[in-house]
């Protein structure tokens, strides 16, 4: 078992990919911009670089986040 990161795991691709891992036994955390109180949330913004520490905690980390406005 792993400890996952899922960026973007409370959007549509995200989610379903979320639950496919936590079915294989994973354990996920949800990544997200903003903390809204739900299941699993660790707060990451790929606009914020001081944010990236808990990255540590994980093994893997999945980008499934709509990044597509974030700066390179």
């Amino acid at each position: 078992m792993s400890r996952i990161l899922v960026l973007g795991a409370f959007g549509f691709y995200g989610s379903k990919v979320a639950q496919a891992l936590r079915v294989r036994g994973h354990e996920v955390g949800c990544g997200t911009r903003t903390l809204r109180g739900r299941e699993a949330e660790v707060r990451v913004d790929l606009d914020a670089p001081d944010s990236f520490a808990v990255l540590r905690e994980f093994d893997v980390v999945v980008n499934c986040s709509d990044s597509v406005n974030a700066q390179p």
